[in-house]
This record gives structure tokens, C-alpha cells and sequence, in this order.
């Protein structure tokens, strides 16, 4: 057991809270606003779920391979980035949808147990 007190977010608004920041790039004091923490521990938390969900991160990812039988809740989105200098890797995030260099980012959730299933690039 950890000392200290109790965090003031729960899992659920950490992940909000990143998400709140890669969709729309909002400032970390409107983001500590909403969820009513300072920006400095705004900026913590994001930093720490973005850490945490890239132990997770994979690159395939068969969906046949989900359990048919339960109920999953899916994100999709794509996070603008700048243009990358080397072309090859410009080839890479190029998104001919949104006409600019983005990330990919695909998180599925198992629904009763809230457990992260996958989260990939």
C-alpha cells in the first residue's frame, strides 16, 4: 500500500483527461479546470497515463481474436503531429483524410470489466 493521500481522479477521468489533450490539444489549466485539479498535476497525470498506455501499445492487432460473446466500447481518433523531416517516415503519418501528418491511436475497452483489451498505433 502507497502512502499519501488518496488521488483525486479516478482511473476513468485520468484517461478522459488524456484524451481531453490529444484530441484537441487544450491547455493543461482549461483541462485542470474541468476536472478540478491544477495544471501542474493536469500535466502529471496526462504524462502518466501516456506511459502507462504505451506499455500497452501494439502494432497488429487480429480483432478476431476478441471474445464474440461480451461487449466492448471503442475510440478511434487521430492526434494531428508536425511533419516529420525524413520522407520515408512522412509516408508513414500521412493521413490523406485529414490532409495532414497524424497518429492513429485505437483503444478498445471489455465493457463490464473496463479492462483495456488493446490500444494500438
Amino acid at each position: 500500500m502507497q502512502g499519501g493521500r488518496p488521488p483525486k481522479l479516478e482511473i476513468a477521468n485520468v484517461l478522459l483527461l488524456m484524451y481531453g489533450y490529444l484530441r484537441d490539444y487544450t491547455t493543461f489549466l482549461k483541462l485542470g479546470m474541468y476536472f478540478g485539479i491544477d495544471e501542474g498535476n493536469a500535466y502529471r497525470w496526462t504524462v502518466w497515463a501516456e506511459s502507462v498506455l504505451s506499455e500497452y501499445m501494439t502494432e497488429d492487432f487480429d480483432i478476431t481474436k476478441l471474445n464474440k460473446n461480451k461487449e466492448y466500447i471503442v475510440d478511434v481518433m487521430e492526434c494531428a503531429v508536425e511533419r516529420p523531416k525524413v520522407q520515408e517516415i512522412q509516408r508513414e503519418y500521412y493521413s490523406g483524410k485529414k490532409k495532414k501528418h497524424t497518429i492513429k491511436i485505437q483503444l478498445i475497452i471489455e465493457e463490464d470489466t473496463k479492462e483495456n483489451c488493446i490500444c494500438s498505433l
